[in-house]
C-alpha cells in the first residue's frame, strides 16, 4: 500500500481483474467515466427512512470441556471479540509543515479516530511524533508512532523496542507503534516478533502490521496468524483495493474479502481493511461519491471492526504519482472530503452496534461476481427482485438477536430494494445513520416486506425482534486443537476451512421454533460408527479421542409443516459438498474423510 510495496499489491491487483463481469456487478454502465467522481462534493441520493439524507448528514450456551483451550477460537457462550470502539482511521497524515490545528480538527469533524504514521513522509522524529500526539490527545484521536530513530524495526532487540516504547509512554493519545506494511511470507517470523514484543511492553497498544491482500486462500493469511498467534494479534488488517481499474471494480475484491473474513471469524480476530481514497500509477481510478460509499458498505457488510483510508493526504516526492487524495498537498479539502466525513459519521454512529455483531453469512443477488454466493432458496431475507445487485449479510449479538445489513451493489443506480421475510415478523426496526438508535422500517406485517430506497453504495442495518420466531439453527462445533467453537446461526459456518482441523463433536438446536419443533442429529464417528441420535444441544460426537466426524444426519421433530432443515460439511481434500435436508446423509460415504466443517439453514415453504 505504502509506496515501498506498493508494486507487489498492485500487480498482484492486476493479474487478477475481470473487468467485463465486475462492471456488470457493479451496475455500471461501460461508458462511465474512468473515475466517475463527482466534483463539486456530495448530492443527495434517494430519501432515507432515517431522518438522514443519502450521504449521512443529518436532515436538518454450552461451555468447552473442562481444561481445555480454544487456541484461538472463542469458547462458546462468550463474546466473539471484544467489542471496542469502531476504529476510523486514515494512512498518510498531513506532513510536518501541515501539522496544525486547523488539519486535525479536519480529522476529529470527520470522525477520524486512528491516526497511522508512516515510514515514508517527513513525520517521523521523535519532536514530529510529540507533536502530533499532541495534536490528537484533546481531539480523541489515537496515534500511531513511527519513529525512524528505531528504524528499522527488524533490526530492534527487545531492549530497544523497550526503550521506544518508554519514550512514548503514558501520553493519553498513544494508539500503538508501527511494525511492518505488507511483510512477507519469509518476514513473518522476524516482524511477528517485534510485534509481540510491542504488545508486550505497551499493554493495550493497537500495534500496526498490515497485510497485501492475498489471493492465496488461505495459507498466506492462516501462515500469517499462526506466526503472530491468533491471541496476540489485535486486528487481522489488509489492503486490497477495488478501484485498480478503469471501470468496474477490480475482479477478485470479493474473493480475497471472503477470505479475510473467514479467517477472522475462524480465528477470533478483528478485521480491519483499508479504503481506497486516491489513485496512483496510471492504471487506477480515483474514486468518487458512489465508490467511496460502496467501498465502505461493503467492507461492513463482510465484517470489518475497523477501516482506515488509503490516503488522507495526497503524498507527494514518492516514486509513483498520487492524485490528491481527500486532502490536497496544499492542505485544502478536495472533493472527496464531504464525501468521506459523512461516510465516517455513519460508521461512527453505527459502531457501537457493529462492533457487538458476529457476520453469519453474506450472500448476493443480481449479477454475481467472483466470490459471491447468491441468496439461496429458503433463506428467510429473500430478495423481491432477484435481479437487483444488493449484498444480504445476516448478523447475531450474542444474545441471540439478528440483524440484517443491506448494501445496493451499484455504482450508478439509486434502486428501492424489497426484501420478502419468512416467517414473517411482527416489526422491523433500521438502525438509524444519524441517531444510532432503532427506527421503524418501511415493512408490512400482511406481506412480510421491507423495503427502502438506498443511494449507488448506500447500506442499512435491519435489526428483527428479540423473540423473532424464525425457528433459526443454533450450532457449534468442537474442531481438532481448538475446542469448542463460538455458536452460529442459520448458514454460519461452524468449524474451519483451509486449516486441516477435523470436526469432532456437534450440538445443534433451534432458537424461538415455532410450533415447538426440535432439532434431532447424529454424528458417524470414525472407527465408532454412527452414534445414537440426539436433540436439542446434546453432544453428537466426541471430545478428547481425536476422532473425526465423518457424516453427519439431521432433522427435525415436532416441526409444522412446511419447515425443513438444509445442511452441507466441507470435507478434507473435498470441499464443500451439496447440501441436502431432512435426515439425509452429509459427508462421503464411500471414504474415511473427516468433516472440517458443516452449515446448517431451517426454512419454511
Amino acid at each position: 500500500m505504502p509506496t515501498r510495496s506498493f508494486r507487489r499489491s498492485f500487480l498482484g491487483i492486476a493479474q487478477a481483474c475481470v473487468v467485463a463481469t465486475l462492471a456488470a456487478a457493479c451496475g455500471e454502465a461501460d461508458d462511465v467515466a474512468a473515475g466517475a467522481h463527482h466534483d463539486g462534493g456530495v448530492v443527495a441520493e434517494g430519501g432515507a427512512s432515517d431522518g438522514s439524507t443519502a450521504d449521512g448528514e443529518p436532515a436538518e450456551t454450552g461451555a468447552p470441556e473442562a481444561g481445555e483451550t480454544d487456541s484461538g477460537v472463542a469458547d462458546s457462550g462468550e463474546e466473539p471479540y471484544d467489542a471496542g470502539e469502531f476504529q476510523i482511521g486514515i494512512y498518510w497524515p498531513p506532513p510536518a509543515e501541515h501539522t496544525t490545528d486547523q488539519q486535525y480538527d479536519y480529522l476529529q469533524e470527520s470522525s477520524v479516530n486512528y491516526v497511522i504514521n508512516v515510514d515514508s513522509t517527513n513525520i517521523d522524529s521523535h519532536d514530529q511524533n510529540l507533536a502530533i500526539l499532541e495534536k490528537c490527545a484533546p481531539r480523541g484521536i489515537r496515534f500511531v508512532v513511527c519513529d525512524s530513530s528505531y528504524a528499522p524495526v527488524s533490526s530492534l532487540t527487545d531492549g530497544q523496542i523497550d526503550a521506544y516504547v518508554d519514550a512514548y509512554a503514558g501520553h493519553p493519545a498513544l494508539g500503538g507503534f508501527y511494525v511492518k506494511d505488507e511483510p512477507q511470507p519469509s518476514e513473518f517470523a522476524v516482524f511477528a516478533a517485534k510485534y509481540n514484543r510491542f504488545s508486550v511492553r505497551a499493554p493495550g497498544s493497537k500495534n500496526y502490521l498490515n497485510l497485501v491482500g492475498s489471493t492465496d486462500i488461505p495459507g498466506f493469511i492462516n501462515a500469517f496468524v499462526d506466526t503472530v498467534g491468533a491471541q496476540s494479534l489485535q486486528y487481522l488488517t489488509h489492503d486490497y483495493y477495488p478501484w485498480q481499474v478503469q471501470t468496474g471494480i477490480v475482479g477478485n475484491f470479493f474473493d480475497v474479502l471472503s477470505a479475510y473474513r473467514r479467517a477472522s471469524l475462524q480465528r477470533n480476530v478483528k478485521m480491519a481493511n483499508f479504503l481506497q481514497s486516491v489513485s496512483w500509477g496510471g492504471s487506477s481510478r480515483r474514486p468518487g461519491e458512489h465508490e467511496l460509499r460502496y467501498d465502505a458498505f461493503a467492507n461492513l457488510a463482510y465484517g470489518a471492526k475497523a477501516l482506515y483510508w488509503f490516503t488522507w493526504w495526497q503524498p507527494t516526492g514518492q516514486p509513483e504519482t498520487f492524485t490528491p487524495a481527500i486532502m490536497n498537498a496544499d492542505g485544502t479539502q478536495t472533493d472527496l472530503y464531504p464525501t468521506v466525513r459523512a461516510v465516517n459519521r455513519q460508521i461512527k454512529t453505527l459502531g457501537p452496534t457493529l462492533m457487538r455483531l458476529t457476520s453469519q453469512v453474506v450472500y448476493h443477488s443480481g449479477v454475481l461476481a467472483s466470490g459471491c454466493d447468491p441468496v439461496p432458496a429458503g433463506f428467510f431475507w429473500q430478495p423481491v427482485d432477484a435481479s437487483q445487485n444488493a449484498i444480504v449479510s445476516f448478523f447475531a449479538d450474542a444474545g441471540g438477536r439478528f440483524y440484517v445489513m443491506v448494501v445496493n451493489r451499484t455504482l450508478t443506480d439509486t434502486s428501492t430494494l424489497g426484501f420478502a421475510i419468512h416467517p414473517k415478523p411482527a416489526a422491523v426496526a433500521e438502525v438509524s445513520k444519524d441517531t444510532g438508535l432503532e427506527v421503524a422500517a418501511s415493512y408490512t406485517e400482511g406481506t412480510g416486506v421491507v423495503s427502502a430506497q438506498y443511494a449507488p453504495g448506500e447500506g442499512r442495518l435491519f435489526a428483527l425482534p428479540l423473540d423473532y420466531a424464525g425457528g433459526f439453527a443454533r450450532y457449534e462445533a468442537h474442531v481438532q486443537d481448538f475446542g469448542w467453537t463460538s455458536p452460529v446461526y442459520n448458514g454460519g459456518t461452524a468449524g474451519t476451512v483451509g486449516l486441516a482441523k477435523s470436526l469432532e463433536a456437534v450440538r445443534i438446536s433451534l432458537v424461538h421454533a415455532p410450533g415447538g419443533a426440535h432439532a434431532r442429529y447424529r454424528a458417524y464417528v470414525s472407527t465408532a460408527g454412527w452414534q445414537e441420535w440426539v436433540t436439542d444441544g446434546a453432544t453428537a460426537g466426541t471430545t478428547g479421542q481425536a476422532l473425526p466426524i465423518e457424516r453427519v444426519e439431521i432433522s427435525l421433530e415436532g416441526a409444522p409443516s412446511g419447515m425443513h432443515v438444509r445442511y452441507r460439511v466441507h470435507v478434507r481434500d473435498t470441499g464443500w459438498m451439496s447440501w441436502v435436508e431432512d435426515g439425509a446423509t452429509a459427508g462421503v460415504q464411500s471414504s474415511p474423510l473427516p468433516i472440517e466443517a458443516l452449515e446448517v439453514m431451517t426454512y419454511l415453504d
